[in-house]
């Protein structure tokens, strides 16, 4: 192969945009990848997060709160198995069980015991019994 041969390929439009396409899926596919892999919980967390609805153990919060997205994050994709309530979508569930604060974390099996306030997982796992392996 010559350089003449590249340079009619590189004069054909139809190649530069054919590679232009197949560069741009390339990245776009590993951007997505990226993203994908960090928001997944392991196994361990899965099993935590179902443990807590297990229990009947909600959280009280509402997607204005800073912890309370900070609480959700740390649960990665295991967020969707948390029991979980946001007081100004029903504000009817948080006046009935007096939230003052979010977010708010209520165990039933446990006397209805509230914790008022971010908490690391280690913590949540301590207080709920139920255990957390990452």
């Amino acid at each position: 192969m010559s350089i003449n041969w590249l340079i009619a390929v590189m004069n054909n439009k139809f190649y530069l945009i054919a590679i232009f396409v197949i560069l741009a899926g390339v990245v776009g596919f590993l951007i997505w990848a990226q993203f994908t892999t960090v928001n997944r919980a392991s196994p361990g967390l899965e099993a935590f997060a179902k443990c807590l609805a297990s229990k009947g153990i909600t959280m009280y919060g509402t997607e204005s709160c800073a912890w309370c997205l900070k609480q959700k994050a740390d649960f990665k994709s295991a967020w969707r198995y948390v029991n979980y309530v946001d007081c100004l979508k029903d504000p009817n569930k948080c006046v009935a069980e007096k939230i003052d604060g979010t977010p708010t974390w209520i165990f039933p099996n446990d006397n209805n015991k509230r914790i008022v306030g971010y908490r690391e997982l280690n913590v949540l796992s301590q207080e709920s019994a139920c255990p957390l392996e990452l």
